[in-house]
């Protein structure tokens, strides 16, 4: 199981206890030990199911929905409650516990809208340092590869 993968089972003492003991090794700072505990508890409450994935509260949260039938259809007005409550998540303005735990969101005050990069760099310029990229990248890359 994803438990027994993550905290150990048997002779097999688990990823989450190994990375533990590498972070001690390497004598990982106070402050990025604190951080790093955050989510590797978070993997760890994941991995046991005392936290849902975001498929469960996806599903829990259509089948709990007042406009679904037991049909298997998911309507117009769930689908748009759904994206508004996954944007609310995503945006720090609602907790999920289920879903989340002990990990908190900080609220996005402001969401930037039709906003661009502005480049000094003319078009010319541009095509060329693309030109220069794309050539970086192998054959055995594959086409459309990244550099």
């Amino acid at each position: 199981s994803m438990a027994e993968i993550m905290n150990g089972k048997g002779s097999f003492p688990g990823l989450l206890p190994l990375c533990y003991a590498y972070l001690d090794h390497i004598k990982c700072d106070d402050t990025s030990m604190i951080r790093i505990r955050e989510y590797l508890t978070f993997i760890q409450k994941r991995s046991t199911g005392d936290l849902v994935t975001p498929a469960t509260w996806m599903r829990r949260f259509v089948t709990g929905h007042p406009e679904y039938k037991r049909d298997s259809v998911v309507s117009q007005g769930i689908a748009f409650d759904l994206l508004h409550a996954c944007n609310k998540i995503g945006l720090g303005h609602r907790a999920e516990p289920s879903l989340l735990g002990d990990v908190v969101i900080a609220p996005i005050s402001k969401v930037a809208n039709d906003t661009h990069l502005h480049s000094a760099a003319s078009e010319e310029a541009r095509v060329k340092l693309l030109d220069q990229i794309k050539r970086r990248a192998t054959l055995a890359d594959g086409p459309g590869s990244a550099p």
